[in-house]
């Protein structure tokens, strides 16, 4: 995928919310028999509605098109093609695809773009160019028209069209992702020296100079200039030495490795697809943003990128069902499957699914042993899983192998289990060396000034510590509830107070947070609405077992009065 679509999409990735369809299918399906209509036009049109408002765009589909069976009508005719679209079942849009010139200008604009892909995907580029040439598709598929249409003029034969200046200059991301689709296109008509041109214009954009940087390596590689491609990513590497997968094309280059090869036709247009997705969901119309995701997974069925971003689309949505299957289309091996499976693993987070959990993340483990990530997330799995020990035991064997070039996330992991397992002075040990490596870090910050306070010990700079971690995340309510309970701890109450009221604004749903402010309340005499902020955990959150006992003691006897310490466990800021 090309590296703007990348960045795009990795901002966008829980902004795809609405209208999750839990289809699957992308590509190569059958054409759709549509059972007899049963029951009044108007009853199928209101299940339809009922469908589709539950994300089941499937079922909205066979819905729809029964009601428009009966009824005749062209607006639920469109209807039916919408929802047929979002499932990713084009088979049925093309059958209930409205006539253009009884369609809405929505609909129509929709159809061409319909139109275009699945011809383009049956390889027959020129009805996919002339579905889009002539009168520009306009508004909202305008953006995405513009970037697929240079691919089916290339697949219909139509050179010149194809590598002509993008259009929508004034939108600097389409300008973008069309640019660099006018390049992979003229190198594929072997006008290299064309192609390099745009490559190094775009490169030399402030905003989107690093997006091209590794299409240029690439570029490079593909005409066997490797000592050129490791200057060029040498020049990025200083000014972002940690890049990986800047790192990763470097090495490819100095070793001659093979380079990625230009895309297909129908890969260069899903891409672009993917593209106009992540563009959409920036522009938080989220619809869009769907049905070019199943355009695109109906050009290419295997693009992992695309898949993510559906699952994560569903995952927002609540469909933890159809999220799993789409991240499940991405098989071991290729670079986005250890982050599908992070994704699967953490949809499963109730006790019971917990056993599920854990044999996922072992079995990605087993898929990617030299993962860091899949190893971390095990070591987090068996933590939350209460297995404290064997997250240690996780950590301790990635430290070693890492040896002093371990990153101080991985001591924040292995403290944050050793204290679980009791081993506090092992944990503080391991929070002073990340800290040593990262001072700034907001989490360890509050987890070890936190600690300190609730111990006794060091309150001065615990103290400071703790409101440092504000200051560097003064929206987290995780880390304002810390110092607010910090100051409760200490006995200042009415300081604690004012920063447990401001934490449960930042997180309105966290039972500990909330129980927290009712605590403050209690201790400075406001004892109504003490028991009021501890009734509304019960009653409208889903506090622990342990929480929950407390808070039916609370409101039981109340707060005994208060020892000259208040301890209990740290608070971590990952919540």
């Amino acid at each position: 995928m090309c590296k703007v679509a990348v960045c795009l999409a990795s901002a966008s990735l829980l902004v795809l919310t609405a209208c999750a369809s839990t289809g699957m299918s992308s590509g190569g399906a059958q054409a759709i028999a549509e059972p007899a209509p049963s029951g009044s036009a108007y009853g199928m049109f209101l299940a339809g509605q009922a469908a589709r408002n539950g994300g089941h765009n499937s079922e909205a589909a066979t819905y729809f098109a029964q009601s428009a069976k009966i009824s005749g009508s062209a607006d639920v005719q469109e209807s039916a093609f919408f929802s047929a679209v979002l499932a990713g079942d084009m088979v049925r849009a093309i059958a209930m695809n409205p006539p253009a010139e009884s369609a809405t200008p929505g609909a129509a604009r929709l159809g061409r773009m319909v139109v275009a892909v699945e011809t383009l995907t049956d390889g027959n580029g020129r009805k996919a160019y002339a579905a889009l040439a002539g009168d520009p598709v306009g508004f909202p598929h305008r953006t995405a028209a513009a970037l697929l249409k240079p691919w089916a003029a290339a697949a219909g034969g139509a050179v010149k069209e194809s590598i002509a200046e993008p259009e929508l200059k004034s939108d600097r991301l389409a300008y973008a992702l069309g640019s660099l689709s006018r390049a992979q296109l003229m190198e594929r008509a072997g006008r290299y020296s064309e192609a390099e041109d745009v490559l190094k214009a775009m490169s030399s954009e402030d905003a989107m100079g690093g997006i091209f940087l590794e299409a240029h390596g690439a570029f490079l590689e593909r005409r066997g200039r490797q000592s050129e491609a490791v200057a060029l990513y040498d020049a990025a590497l200083a000014k972002d030495p940690g890049d990986a997968s800047l790192l990763a094309s470097r090495a490819r280059a100095v070793a001659r490795g093979t380079p990625d090869p230009l895309p297909t036709i129908r890969k260069g247009a899903a891409q672009a697809m993917v593209g106009a997705a992540a563009q959409a969901a920036l522009m938080k119309q989220s619809e869009l943003g769907l049905v070019y995701l199943r355009l695109a997974l109906r050009l290419d069925p295997k693009s992992d990128e695309a898949w993510t971003m559906l699952g994560d689309a569903l995952l927002a949505n609540d469909d933890l069902d159809a999220a799993r299957e789409a991240y499940a289309q991405i098989k071991p091996g290729t670079s986005a499957y250890v982050q599908a499976r992070i994704r699967t693993i953490w949809t499963y987070k109730g006790d019971k699914e917990r056993p599920q959990a854990l044999t996922m993340a072992r079995e990605t483990v087993r898929q990617a042993p030299d993962s860091i990530l899949a190893r971390t997330t095990l070591a987090d799995v068996l933590r939350a899983d209460k297995q404290y020990e064997a997250s240690v035991t996780v950590m301790d064997d990635l430290i070693a192998e890492e040896g002093r070039d371990s990153d101080w996330r991985l001591y924040y992991l292995r403290a944050l289990a050793l204290d679980k397992a009791g081993r506090w002075d092992e944990a503080e040990r391991d929070l002073k060396a990340g800290l040593a490596l990262n001072p700034d870090e907001a989490g360890m910050l509050n987890y070890l000034g936190y600690t300190w306070i609730v111990r006794g010990e060091r309150l001065d700079e615990a103290l400071a510590m703790v409101r440092k971690a504000v200051d560097a995340e003064p929206n987290s309510g995780a880390v304002v509830d810390s110092l607010g309970w910090a100051y409760y701890s200490l006995g200042q109450y009415g300081e604690a107070v004012t920063l447990l009221e401001r934490a449960s604004q930042l997180e309105p749903t966290d039972p500990e947070i909330n129980m927290h402010l009712g605590d403050a309340y209690w201790r400075v005499g406001r004892r109504v609405e003490a028991a009021f902020q501890w009734r509304k955990v019960l009653s409208t959150m889903t506090p622990e077992p342990d929480l929950e006992v407390q808070l039916e003691n609370r409101l039981k006897d109340g707060l005994q009065p208060p020892l000259k310490s208040v301890s209990g466990p740290a608070k971590v800021a990952e919540r």
